[in-house]
């Protein structure tokens, strides 16, 4: 068994990848951004058995880095022990893991357990499109039926938007709720750079709009059996027309159209979710599309320089910490500022 870097495209990876953040074409878009990518497989021989693909994020002022494997199969212990010989050669102090499904507990260990921080959620909500139009519309609650009848009622239309001019249309209104809720999200740059390289195969964007104005923007990914729905973003002004319920009422029927079984609706608070969380509000929406929950693999993080990784582990605290007091400080100014 040899871990080995892939340099050359081959369409037939494909067959190991279960999520578009493992796929080649992401990896190509964060090397545009300018991020190291690793593609490493696992080879039985000249067989390839498993894929994984690792970006690696430099530690400020030193020689190491940390390496980040998003969505891949859970990790064996053989495969960890390939790792760790990988990273010692490249300084990496630590590899973090967020599979599809969590390890068994074989591969659990003190070099190999769970992280201090989290990436990507542990939860999503999906919808099962193997059921009829009738059966997912019954699925729903009431007032998501009314709501997507209601935006049809104003004059919503919904139409994909694959194009430069779709992007710019989407970005403004992502960039809007991303000012309106208070988030830090990613770049223009960065968005701009995903979309150019995951188009047209597995990046699709659509737009809700009402007389010829969008009122809100939807951007998925085709991979496999299954449509996700990472980003989003909507007009305030236009909250009364409902534009997003008859969004993601198109995207079920794009998602069948294309005959996939699944729509990942990519983040969420886990069942039973408290009513005052920050996420409780898009939780609670994408709820009454009638979906199931369902969990992801958790954060686990290979530990190889365990001192260095215990030195990254408190300064990310510090860091987390300022970040804290920085946004606190930076809601006070503008509470004050309203006051005035």
């Amino acid at each position: 068994m040899e871990l080995r870097k892939i340099t050359t495209y081959n369409e037939s990876y494909t067959t190991l990848i279960d999520h578009p953040l493992q796929s080649w074409q992401w990896g190509e878009a964060r090397e545009k951004l300018g991020t190291t990518v690793f593609r490493l497989g696992v080879f039985e021989v000249d067989h390839l058995t498993a894929w994984y693909q690792m970006s690696l994020h430099p530690i400020p002022k030193t020689k190491f880095s940390v390496g980040y494997i998003p969505r891949s199969h859970a990790p064996t212990r053989e495969h960890l022990e390939l790792f760790k010989g990988f990273a010692r050669e490249h300084n990496i102090i630590a590899i973090t893991f967020e599979p599809l499904e969590d390890p068994t507990k074989e591969t659990i260990a003190s070099d190999f357990n769970e992280s201090f921080m989290t990436l990507l959620p542990k939860w999503t909500q999906m919808i099962d499109l193997t059921k009829s139009e009738e059966e997912l519309l019954k699925d729903m609650d009431a007032q998501a039926r009314y709501n997507i009848r209601l935006a049809e009622r104003k004059g919503v239309t919904i139409s994909e938007q694959s194009t430069k001019e779709g992007f710019e249309m989407f970005w403004k209104l992502y960039e809007d709720t991303e000012k309106r809720q208070g988030y830090l999200g990613h770049s223009y740059t960065h968005h701009k750079t995903i979309w150019n390289t995951l188009s047209p195969d597995i990046a699709h964007l659509f737009v809700a709009t009402v007389e010829h104005t969008p009122i809100a923007g939807f951007e998925t990914f085709v991979w496999k059996d299954t449509l996700y729905y990472p980003y989003g973003g909507s007009d305030a002004a236009y909250q009364k027309l409902k534009g997003p319920n008859l969004g993601i009422w198109n995207l079920i029927l794009f998602g069948k159209q294309l005959g996939l079984t699944k729509l990942d609706l990519w983040g969420s608070l886990p069942p039973g979710y408290a009513k005052e969380h920050p996420w409780a509000g898009f939780t609670g929406f994408k709820e009454t599309f009638g979906t199931t929950f369902h969990a992801y693999g958790g954060t686990y993080d290979l530990i190889v320089f365990p001192s260095y990784y215990l030195l990254y582990k408190i300064l990310f605290g510090v860091r987390k910490q300022v970040f804290k007091i920085y946004n606190l400080f930076t809601a006070w100014k503008k509470a004050f500022a309203s006051k005035r």
